[in-house]
């Protein structure tokens, strides 16, 4: 499994394995999972095979799919007849040859007919960097067929393959894990219900883009609660003790990130996410004179690191603005005149 550090996961004879959850990254995360075939006369360890540099032959293949995949589906051993469109192919045509930018790839149909699979051979130095480009261009192609005829096209699957290495890369998104729901938990807070909304909402999403716009209007609305539960207080005569709203360490946060551990989680929003991030999402700006590219693989990589850092921030300003409803229900009850924040 590799997000900048590399997670040894373990060895198989055969063509499947269990692999232990806890040992890949955050739930919804993505990562990359590298499988090396064990080589009889094979000379260098995994680590030289991976961190190979010289410019060699990579087979890179992208599954088509009419709806987001599945969390966790790592099954790299796929064919055109797994994915789906609702783009056809005319049936005298067992494929599609595009040129693309000096490059070209195949567009494979399934055995419906429809527009399944595009694969593509290309020379590279490393994984990575094939992958950038293979996505870069069919990421045009699919935003162009998307568009003239109006209809979604998303990739539920992609995989490399190093041909020289008999290396097999293959993007997952990491699965979240079942958890028992305990009584003692359930405490809704009347004024958060539009936060947990929008975190839900962001949950559910499969884009990091319109995630992070979630996670960010968040930490406004919290604010905007926060401040007015301390003033409501002040109204009743006592003061409430709000926690430090700091960014948390996580051992999955991006190297860009992790200099704004332990600072304030307001810090964090103004010099980091806002102009970077929020406002490229918000007004399709990047910098000046550049717009957002929401199909270029190295932007949707940053705004899904950019994306994680926030749910990690807002679960920790939910967290604390709970705690400070619960103290001002505290103070309000021995007052004789109960606050009204939550209802179970």
């Amino acid at each position: 499994m590799t997000d900048g550090n590399t997670r040894f996961l373990g060895t198989s004879t055969t063509n499947s394995m269990q692999i232990d959850l806890e040992k890949l990254r955050a739930p919804g995360l993505r990562g990359t999972l590298s499988i090396l075939a064990i080589r009889k006369n094979e000379t260098r360890n995994s680590d030289e095979r991976r961190d190979d540099q010289t410019v060699r032959s990579f087979t890179v293949s992208a599954l088509l799919a009419t709806s987001a995949a599945a969390p966790g589906d790592a099954n790299g051993n796929f064919t055109a007849n797994d994915g789906t469109s609702y783009v056809l192919i005319e049936p005298s045509k067992e494929f599609l040859q595009v040129e693309l930018a000096g490059y070209t790839f195949r567009v494979y149909k399934n055995s419906a007919g429809e527009l399944s699979m595009i694969s593509m051979n290309l020379m590279a130095k490393n994984n990575m960097e094939a992958k950038f480009i293979f996505i870069d261009l069919i990421g045009s192609f699919i935003d162009y067929i998307s568009y003239i005829k109006n209809t979604p096209i998303r990739i539920s699957k992609i995989r490399i393959k190093d041909n020289k290495n008999d290396a097999q890369y293959i993007d997952i998104i990491s699965p979240f894990r079942p958890s028992f729901l305990i009584d003692a938990e359930i405490e809704v807070f009347n004024e958060l219900r539009p936060i947990y909304a929008l975190f839900r909402e962001a949950r559910n999403s499969d884009s990091a883009y319109y995630q992070l716009l979630c996670y960010y209007k968040i930490m406004e609305g919290i604010n905007t609660l926060k401040s007015k539960q301390i003033k409501r207080a002040k109204k009743f005569g006592f003061k409430l003790t709000a926690l430090a709203d700091i960014v948390p360490n996580h051992r999955d946060l991006s190297h860009e990130i992790r200099p704004y551990i332990g600072k304030s989680i307001q810090h964090f929003k103004d010099n980091f996410l806002t102009r970077r991030y929020r406002d490229a999402a918000a007004h399709f700006t990047l910098r000046e004179n550049t717009v957002l590219h929401v199909s270029s693989p190295q932007e949707l990589l940053s705004f899904s690191e950019a994306a994680f850092a926030c749910e990690l921030c807002v679960r920790q300003l939910i967290k604390n603005y709970e705690n400070l409803a619960k103290e001002a229900q505290r103070f309000t009850a021995a007052l004789g005149q109960p606050l009204k924040s939550s209802f179970v």
